[in-house]
């Protein structure tokens, strides 16, 4: 019987930790989108891994070294907070590295990646934390 409890637990575990990866990967894309549309902009989908990506890599790397749960909205806020600067640089350096056009940093770009991020990086997980099974 507590063999059974322990992999149900197990397994609940596992899901929600896959839900906040998609849920992050959703999180991005929707920043993307939301800010081509607001701009009168049609990404194509190369367009959207070039914008995407830099936040999807910097904040897993980041997430992962601050710490091992994924699920935690402690480490997602330390996690943002590290991790949208560096996008930032990746983004206005990666056009270059593949010969596209290159964007140039604007601080307004900067400050909205940040607070939409953040917000719904950290708000994903606290709704996790609320569906999420007693321990």
């Amino acid at each position: 019987m507590a063999e059974e409890q322990a992999t149900e637990k197990s397994n609940a575990y596992w899901i929600h930790k896959l839900l906040a990866v998609v849920l992050d990967v959703v999180v991005v894309v929707a920043f993307v989108l939301i800010g081509g549309r607001s701009h009168q902009s049609e990404f194509e989908f190369g367009d959207v891994l070039m914008i995407g990506l830099p936040f999807i890599a910097s904040f897993f790397a980041v997430l992962i070294v601050v710490s091992s749960d994924l699920r935690s909205v402690r480490s997602a806020f330390i996690a943002s907070i590290i991790s949208v600067p560096i996008a930032i640089l990746m983004r206005v350096n990666l056009p270059q590295l593949v010969g596209r056009e290159e964007y140039s940093f604007k601080p307004v770009f900067a400050i909205i990646s940040l607070v939409f991020l953040t917000l719904f990086w950290c708000g994903w997980r606290w709704l996790l934390g609320i569906l999420r099974p007693a321990k």
